[in-house]
């Protein structure tokens, strides 16, 4: 999913730099992610890890659906799939 948004959200100039930006931030927060929570793991056992991994995702799926359009009824419109995504490129104008 979010290969698409960067892809609809870029024009073609620009979209190699966005790709790089996309998944090397990817590819540091799982290089990251083992190390930090490895830590945190020997701290709260990983039934705590799981909670606070579980807590982190539903956190992210807020900010999605919140705050991914313009404003929030436009935001869960566009989650659920009935509103169009306002910060997409126009393709018929390229």
């Amino acid at each position: 999913m979010m290969i698409v948004l960067m892809s609809d959200r870029s024009t073609p100039d620009e979209r190699g730099r966005v790709f790089s930006v996309g998944i090397g931030g990817f590819d540091l927060g799982i290089a990251l992610a083992g190390p930090v929570f490895g830590f945190f793991a020997d701290m709260l056992s990983y039934r705590g890890i799981f909670t606070v991994t579980t807590g982190l995702m539903l956190l992210a799926l807020i900010v999605f659906i919140t705050q991914s359009s313009k404003n929030i009824s436009h935001s869960l419109r566009f989650a659920i799939g009935r509103e169009r995504d306002i910060y997409a490129l126009d393709r018929n104008a390229q």
